[in-house]
């Protein structure tokens, strides 16, 4: 749910010497995030951060927190790890491909887990042979400070690595004797990718290196089912939410009454657009009042992934665009929808990967339209969290719109309690902690 925002903020403590300090007790920074665990269970001071001479450090490949799905998959792994005894600490370092420079090398705190940016990658001139070096690994700053450790950790957990990436710090991992730990989060079609190259390099990652990984992770039962048949027993792992985070917490929204508004969050490429706004165009001819609000998009994007401007143009004020927000801001823009709706084709790509936005959704105590997906039928049950398109149609989902329309009032406020049941029973941290806990020291 992420693609929308730039840069989160909440929670944050500096201290100058962290960099320095880190380097000192041995704390490995990657490509974008890090965690750095300890099997003590000792409690990290905030401004003075102790940790023991065993350590577990998790990767995953993003920049800034709260910009990205992944980087808040990783926040809620750390507090789930934090939990069950281990220090979680997260290490940060510039996202090459996105220009997001880190300001400066100050440890801070996101959530109680603690941060430390690590540094950028030296760049040339050109762009294209800062892709390249980028896709290679070649003078990656977390690679830098890695090498430069003398206390090794305990274990290393790297998300959805590019393969020059996973090699070089798989043989720094063998010859230091440490863990590496693999988290796989997606499956993307050729489509996806700007180029043959970087395809064929996922798909070498996908069937061959990661089929023969010991530690491996897997976000969706898709992935777990394929490893298995090929005799790897992944760990599954779906997204997870802090359910008490006050962050994620339903607001005491008045909706209004006079309208059904739908909501979409974040990155908009992979969506059936085209059937959910054919439908509130059908909606509207039959009287019906309904908005869509659209966060993290705007309107020349979705031009171009319908094609055309028709469809907008027709709907007019029917859909809204509130373009990239502030992170901080997305609750409470959420929490003025009715339902939040997601939508998507049934192909290798979406059994594989798991919709982060779906436990922060139901955290927040708001219902979806959607279609079956992923393993979205092991956790939503139609009438209850959401409502389930049986077909991807415009007819289909302009009959939930009626639905939604008539469940407005009491049957939407029972389906946004449930919805929040839902989160707090099988997707909280609490859930998974001690699974998590076992797995790591397994």
């Amino acid at each position: 749910m992420s693609a929308y925002a730039i840069g989160r903020k909440g929670n944050i403590t500096f201290n100058k010497n962290s960099i320095s300090y880190a380097k000192k007790r041995g704390m490995i920074i990657f490509d974008n995030l890090l965690f750095i665990l300890s099997s003590t269970g000792c409690l990290l001071k905030e401004k003075k951060m102790k940790t023991s001479n065993s350590k577990t450090i998790y990767f995953a490949e993003q920049s800034i927190i709260g910009s990205r799905a992944s980087s808040n998959h990783s926040i809620h792994i750390a507090k789930a790890l934090k939990i069950c005894g281990f220090k979680p600490i997260m290490l940060i370092n510039e996202d090459i491909n996105n220009n997001i420079d880190i300001a400066d090398n100050s440890e801070y705190f996101y959530k109680d887990i603690p941060c430390i940016p690590v540094g950028s990658y030296i760049k040339a001139r050109n762009i294209y042979i800062n892709k390249i070096r980028s896709f290679l690994s070649f003078n990656n700053p977390s690679i830098r400070f890695l090498k430069q450790l003398k206390d090794m950790p305990f274990a290393v957990i790297l998300q959805t690595p590019g393969l020059s990436l996973y090699y070089i710090i798989s043989s720094w991992c063998k010859k230091n004797n440490v863990r590496l730990f693999v988290e796989s989060m997606e499956w993307h079609n050729s489509k996806r990718y700007k180029n043959a190259i970087i395809w064929i390099e996922a798909e070498i990652r996908m069937r061959f290196v990661q089929r023969f990984h010991p530690k491996l992770i897997v976000i969706s039962r898709y992935l777990q089912n394929y490893y298995l048949k090929r005799g790897n027993k992944a760990f599954y792992l779906p997204p997870l939410i802090d359910v008490q985070d006050s962050f994620w917490l339903p607001r005491n929204t008045q909706l209004d009454a006079s309208v059904l508004k739908l909501v979409f969050a974040g990155s908009p490429q992979r969506e059936r657009h085209d059937i959910i706004l054919g439908a509130i165009l059908r909606a509207k001819s039959e009287g019906i009042n309904v908005v869509m609000e659209y966060v993290g998009s705007t309107r020349k994007q979705m031009e171009i992934i319908l094609k055309n401007s028709r469809l907008l143009d027709e709907l007019g004020d029917s859909v809204f665009f509130h373009g990239v927000v502030n992170f901080d801001q997305l609750p409470d823009i959420l929490s003025h929808a009715d339902y939040a709706v997601l939508i998507r084709d049934d192909a290798k790509w979406s059994r594989a990967c798991f919709p982060s936005k779906i436990p922060e959704l139901l955290s927040l105590g708001i219902p979806i339209i959607c279609n079956f997906t992923s393993d979205l039928s092991e956790y939503i049950e139609d009438g209850k969290e959401a409502f389930v398109l049986k077909e991807l149609t415009e007819e289909a989902f302009t009959d939930i719109i009626r639905r939604a329309v008539i469940a407005k009032g009491d049957l939407r406020n029972k389906m946004s309690y449930l919805a929040r049941k839902r989160a707090e029973n099988d997707f909280d941290i609490l859930c998974f902690s001690k699974s998590i806990c076992e797995y790591f020291n397994s």
